[in-house]
Order: structure tokens, then C-alpha cells, then sequence
């Protein structure tokens, strides 16, 4: 897949019925957030998480890790990450994917009290 615009792929993910068309923009249906960030990933040749499981896991470990002045774990920059973003209440996670500077995200935002927590690079297929 090109870069192609949010829009763009908000119809392409229409079409699978991963998103609606509600109030001037693609809204994620049912709270799959996780699922598009993994097909988009897939798409454009990168590995993703496996499971909701595995990224739980990655976000505690990347948490745990920072704790205390101590660096997240070290990878080297991509063109394509998975932005985790949280809310005041620490159950409420949405994931993105952002490829090549522009965020994909169908889902709330920073208007919605979604802030970005973190960044994690993820790598191409081989």
C-alpha cells in the first residue's frame, strides 16, 4: 500500500466493514482498533502484535522499563509504529498505527482525552 490519505483508507477499511462514516469522518465500529492498526501493518509489509495479549504485554514491559529513569527498550527508528494512546482512566488504551509521519487512527484522539503515551517502531517483513 502507498501512502495513501486517512480518508482513503478510512473507504478501504469501509468496504471490510472495519469502519462507518459518522460525523465528517470513519469511526471504528466496536471498539477494533487493535484490528485495524494490524491489517493497515500488514498491508504495508511491517509485523505487528500477534494478539490484544502481546501488546498488553509490550505496553507493561515498555511501562515497567521506564520506571526509575530507565530507558525503554532499544530499537531502531522505522517508518512505521504503533501508537498507544490512554486516557485518564488507565483501562481505557486505543491503538493506531503510524506510518511515514501520518497517523491512521479511527478511533478517539487527543480532543477525546486520548494522549499519546508511546511510540513503539515496528518492523518490516521479511
Amino acid at each position: 500500500m502507498a501512502l495513501e490519505s486517512v480518508n482513503m483508507v478510512g473507504n478501504t477499511l469501509a468496504s471490510l466493514g472495519m469502519v462507518t462514516w459518522g460525523n465528517n469522518s470513519f469511526l471504528q465500529t466496536s471498539g477494533n482498533c487493535f484490528e485495524i492498526a494490524f491489517q493497515l501493518a500488514r498491508r504495508l509489509g511491517y509485523s505487528f502484535f500477534s494478539s490484544r495479549r502481546e501488546l498488553e504485554e509490550a505496553i507493561l514491559l515498555r511501562r515497567q522499563l521506564g520506571l526509575w529513569g530507565n530507558t525503554p527498550l532499544k530499537q531502531g527508528p522505522s517508518l512505521a509504529y504503533a501508537i498507544i494512546r490512554q486516557s485518564d482512566n488507565p483501562t481505557d488504551v486505543h491503538v493506531t498505527l503510524e506510518y511515514r509521519g501520518r497517523e491512521y487512527n479511527y478511533g478517539p484522539g487527543k480532543r477525546e482525552g486520548f494522549v499519546e503515551e508511546d511510540r513503539i517502531p515496528l518492523r518490516r517483513l521479511s
